[in-house]
């Protein structure tokens, strides 16, 4: 199901996403509409040429791997200007300490 081909809902969500890997894999969709507008627009050599690279969908999530492929989504989510203010921090999915903002 769905674009990512995973089924995800309220009671998987954050369990499926956990690790990482499936946040770096939705970068990688979105790249590619990301690039769309960079072909089009003036302003799109702002924007981030590449989606993360080189995650691992399979580590645990309280992994050193985890904790990177969070990094490397984090990283991609500034380099497209998404707002400080709705970037979780690594901890809140991590850790769980803040998964509402996740």
């Amino acid at each position: 199901g769905g674009i990512l081909g995973e089924t995800l809902n309220r009671e998987n969500l954050i369990t499926s996403i956990r690790n990482g890997g499936l946040i770096c894999k939705l970068a990688e969709v979105i790249q590619d509409s990301v690039d769309d507008c960079s072909k089009s627009e003036s302003n799109g050599h702002d924007l981030p040429s590449d989606p993360p690279q080189a995650y691992n969908l399979e580590c645990s999530a309280r992994s050193m791997e985890a904790r990177e492929n969070v990094m490397k989504f984090m990283t991609w989510a500034r380099e497209l200007r998404v707002p400080e203010s709705s970037i979780f921090s690594p901890d809140d999915l991590l850790k769980l300490k803040g998964k509402m903002n996740v």
